[in-house]
């Protein structure tokens, strides 16, 4: 459930046909969605499309398929308005983003960007200055496998997970007070085939597999991020050829641009079990892929 001083939910959803990002409002009893006012936002007259979102506070960042980030400061309705400052390069095509607080105090975010592109897996990684500009950690793109594929990624205390489409697996990196990586034992841990996003709910680690059609769902290790496999998991989704992304009122969100829809899904929180919900899969236009959730504290209420 959603805690007392949260009003509302916004998810913001990419849509290369129309180079932009849809927007929806979430309805916390149910999960279904509804469209923001002004949605879609245009990324303006660009050769690629929008490929990988990640939320920092009040602003949205955007990969692309030609290769730069760009980023959106979000009103409260869940609107967008361009950042200034961006874009900015990282790599061949940033198709994962992810906003991880640095791991001793919380005090600096970092951003990372999954480049699918890049013949050695890199993982670019950047500072977020306090007006939302970006900045290279130094040693940055770390790599994963080669031509692993990276795409979606998520973080749990000082570790970075990411999916490896190409390789089905999930890679596994320490974070360093800089925003360096480092890998941790074991990674990269077996996942299904096209392991392409990953989401993180009451101490689990989710990934969706878009060639077997499932979700794998691993336990992670207290202390180490070590992966192991839950019970009865991979569990069967139907569709899906976007990502995955789990919200405040206990929802996991999978969106699949090849049918043109957002399935929802609950995560027991004990046993890591994942269930599709009554009235799944929503239908959305634009062939939806990326997906992002942002919570309100009702303080912010219009």
């Amino acid at each position: 459930m959603l805690s007392a001083n949260v009003l509302s939910q916004i998810l913001y959803v990419s849509d290369p046909g129309n180079n932009a990002v849809n927007a929806f409002s979430i309805t916390e009893a149910t999960g279904v969605l509804s469209v923001v006012p002004g949605s879609p936002f245009s990324l303006g007259d660009r050769p690629g499309a929008p490929a990988g979102l990640a939320v920092s506070g009040n602003l949205l960042y955007v990969g692309n398929t030609d290769g730069p980030i760009t980023g959106f400061a979000i009103g409260k309705l869940g609107a967008l308005s361009p950042l200034p400052g961006l874009p900015i390069p990282a790599g061949v095509a940033p198709s994962g983003l992810l906003v991880v607080p640095l791991p001793a105090t919380g005090a600096a975010k970092f951003l990372y960007a999954a480049d699918f592109a890049d013949p050695a897996g890199g993982i670019w990684a950047f500072t977020i200055s306090s007006s939302g500009a970006l900045v290279t950690v130094p040693g940055s793109p770390f790599p994963t496998v080669l031509s692993g594929g990276p795409s979606g990624m998520e973080w749990s205390g000082n570790t970075l997970y990411v999916a490896l489409k190409s390789a089905g697996s999930v890679a596994a990196f320490s974070i360093s007070p800089t925003g360096a990586l480092a890998p941790i034992s074991g990674s990269p841990f077996a996942a299904g085939g096209g392991a392409s996003s990953l989401a993180v709910a009451y101490g689990f680690l989710l990934a969706m597999n878009s060639s077997d059609k499932t979700i794998s769902s691993y336990i992670i290790g207290p202390g180490t991020g070590i992966l192991h496999p839950v019970a009865g998991s991979p569990f069967a989704k139907g569709a899906g050829s976007g990502e995955i992304s789990f919200s405040l009122s206990g929802i996991l969100y999978m969106s699949d641009a090849q049918s043109e829809d957002i399935a929802a899904f609950t995560v027991d929180s004990t046993k890591g079990l994942v269930t599709a919900i009554g009235g799944s899969p929503f239908p959305v236009s634009g062939g939806p892929l990326a997906l992002a959730v942002v919570s309100y504290p009702a303080s912010d209420a219009p």
